[in-house]
């Protein structure tokens, strides 16, 4: 690739920014360059670090400097180009904050109230991609891209609390996104607050989207931090003596003009963030105004009462007023919380459900229903023919789509097409060549070659996905169609403990929807397995020995969340690692078609209760340097009880196939079997 006197290559950008600032007032601590953002998905409080250097607390000056150097170099080679960029900097910011102190600690912070901010940062990302024409007009496909970055951040001294980051992110085609990231802390965070009284404490450190922020996306949410967690106490030095207040939250309204915007409020488990999601997009376009209000209680008499001045109660209020972006034309991905057909769906059973339907995280009501326009869904095979879907509807006030499923041959490649069209632009009897291809998520070709009584006119892409049926129409007979080939018995971690697998003859496998979740199943799989108790092993030795009496001696219970695989542990059932990777890595595997993906994991979760029972019971009891009879004569079975080896028999589980939203479906019983 390239001659002498044309070798590869191209300009490298180079470009260096410096900064030193002083004064009184400074602004808020920089966030991390928008590269490391992304690369590290910082979102929520992640991108708020240093919300306790508002100005609000600072005694006298500070300072703050910082650099950053970005390097960047582009290559074209005809139908291929590429692109690279790297960058590395720092900020650093030192405030004197006086008399200022942490909540919950005594003394000023800092040295003699000198206190600093800061983070290093690097990133290195590229992409490369295909050049191509399109209507005539040259265009860029992008075909991978990747990016590295790690980020540090801290405060300091006394206390000191750092975070840091370190991740990848790749994407190809635009379709497949692999993240990975390490996250770690190190010391405690500092909750200013200032000695000269409560109306000197600043409770909202920050709302984002920030003040005056243009283009702010339509799906973003509204989040407001807090200097002290809502409902925490809050000790104060007066002059009078210590005085003990609490934070009360009041409200956060979100506004277009006078019309308050309806959504949901959350906090986050420290009760010091909250967010506002919005039951819809935000309005496109628009200026939006966040308000945050909080009032103070004070405890007097060991009584809690609500803080006056001049007769009115004292509030603090925060405001941010912002403009919002356009709102896309389509349902983007990132929108969806679960659905069915689901999108990229290996082995989609057609007669499984009568209906189809799309959950939406947040509402768009103006993709839909357009005065002139027809909402038209359907289903193009292979060969380009068309399967209309009946029935739908959009459900505004539960922000789902739903209709009803048309027949769909088994084996089968489909794609998925929402679109908003003209009336009688496709007509019944039509058919449709290649229409909308994507090349990524962001980027839809239309290339239409439609033949039948059609009248040419606009149309919209809303949605389209790709997805392929299985050979078998339901759940029960794909179940049905199982063969046994085999039974094997594994050690578990212990030479007591066994656990089960079954190899299968060469079947139509599970695809990860089934096994795994993916973020359009609302990140759960489609299959569910749990033991069916019948077997002598578990009522014969386990139940007497474990569960019986449990809880024992009243309340000793085990430390484990029962919710997750049950009491007894019914749910111990896990796919193999091999299956695992192959699913989602290789689903053309021969492994995936000749074994079933769950392995019988019940003896190990079963030992895991009994050995913590065992110790719990012998720990209240024996610990002591005279035992009573009697805790031999009730306890004496687990006291000196051995955990019992499966039994050579077969062990009954429902494997249950449950569909994305909901909770229940249809099951089939597989037995597994221990031979020796």
């Amino acid at each position: 690739m390239g001659i002498k006197d044309i070798p590869i290559g191209g300009a490298v950008k180079l470009k260096i920014d410096l900064y030193y600032m002083t004064g009184t007032i400074l602004p808020d601590p920089a966030a991390p360059p928008r590269e490391v953002i992304d690369i590290l998905d910082l979102k929520g409080d992640e991108l708020i670090f240093g919300r306790n250097f508002g100005s609000q607390l600072a005694h006298g000056k500070g300072y703050a400097f910082g650099a950053r150097v970005e390097a960047s170099m582009g290559f074209d080679w005809g139908i291929i180009y590429a692109f690279i960029k790297a960058g590395a900097g720092f900020d650093l910011m030192i405030k004197d904050f006086g008399d200022v102190q942490c909540a919950g600690r005594s003394g000023t912070i800092g040295l003699d109230g000198w206190y600093a901010t800061g983070q290093l940062y690097a990133y290195l990302q590229g992409e490369i991609g295909a050049q191509i024409k399109v209507f005539g007009v040259k265009k860029r496909v992008r075909i991978l891209e990747a990016g590295i970055a790690v980020l540090a951040q801290g405060q300091m001294p006394n206390p000191w609390y750092v975070k840091g980051y370190a991740g990848v992110k790749v994407r190809v085609l635009g379709i497949v996104t692999i993240r990975a990231r390490l996250k770690v802390i190190i010391g405690e965070k500092c909750e200013m607050i200032g000695k000269t009284g409560l109306q000197e404490v600043v409770i909202i450190s920050d709302i984002v989207p920030n003040d005056n922020d243009e283009d702010v996306d339509v799906f973003e949410a509204v989040q407001v931090a807090f200097n002290v967690p809502a409902g925490d106490e809050l000790k104060i030095e007066e002059d009078n003596g210590t005085r003990t207040y609490r934070v009360n939250f009041r409200e956060l309204t979100v506004k277009k003009g006078n019309t308050t915007i309806q959504g949901e409020l959350t906090w986050n488990n420290t009760n010091d963030l909250l967010t506002f999601e919005s039951v819809d997009v935000l309005p496109p376009e628009t200026t939006i105004t966040a308000i945050a209000k909080v009032s103070f209680e004070e405890k007097i008499s060991g009584a809690w009462k609500t803080v006056i001045e001049n007769g009115q109660a004292i509030v603090e209020e925060k405001s941010v007023t912002f403009k919002t972006g356009k709102a896309p034309t389509k349902i983007p991905y990132k929108n969806i919380v679960y659905m069915y057909p689901v999108i990229d769906q290996q082995y989609m059973l057609p007669k499984e459900s009568k209906t189809g339907y799309i959950q939406l995280e947040k509402g768009q009501d103006y993709l839909f229903n357009t005065p002139g326009y027809e909402d038209k869904l359907f289903f193009t095979d292979e060969a380009g023919n068309i399967s209309r879907a009946t029935g739908f509807s959009y459900n505004n006030s539960a922000n789902k789509l739903s209709f009803n499923l048309p027949v769909l041959k088994n084996s089968g490649n489909y794609t998925f097409k929402l679109v908003t069209a003209k009336p009688g632009t496709l007509a019944e009897g039509t058919s449709v060549q290649e229409v909308f291809t994507e090349v990524n998520e962001d980027v839809s070709v239309s290339s239409n070659t439609i033949t039948g009584s059609v009248v040419s006119d606009a149309m919209f892409i809303r949605l389209e996905f790709p997805f392929t049926t299985s050979r078998h129409n339901t759940f029960k007979q794909k179940m049905k169609s199982l063969k046994i080939r085999n039974q094997f018995t594994l050690i578990d971690g212990a030479s007591d403990v066994a656990a089960l697998g079954i190899g299968l003859e060469e079947y139509e496998p599970f695809g990860e929807n089934d096994v795994k979740g993916t973020q359009y199943t609302a990140h759960k799989p489609l299959l569910y397995v749990e033991g069916i108790m019948t077997d002598t092993y578990y009522n014969n030795e386990i139940y007497p020995l474990i569960y019986k009496n449990y809880p024992l001696d009243g309340n000793i219970r085990v430390e484990r969340n029962t919710e997750e695989l049950g009491l007894p542990p019914v749910k111990s059932f896990f796919i193999t690692s091999t299956y695992d990777i192959y699913v989602r890595a290789n689903p053309a595997s021969t492994h995936l078609k000749t074994q079933f993906p769950y392995r019988w994991h019940l003896a190990r979760a079963f030992k895991q209760d009994f050995v913590e029972l065992q110790y719990k019971i012998v720990n209240r009891y024996l610990n002591v340097n005279e035992v009573e009879p009697w805790v031999f004569e009730k306890y004496g079975y687990i006291i000196n009880g051995i955990f019992p080896y499966i039994n050579i028999e077969k062990y009954k589980a429902r494997v249950t196939y449950i569909l994305p939203g909901k909770t229940s479906g249809n099951s089939r019983t597989i037995e597994y079997k221990n031979q020796f």
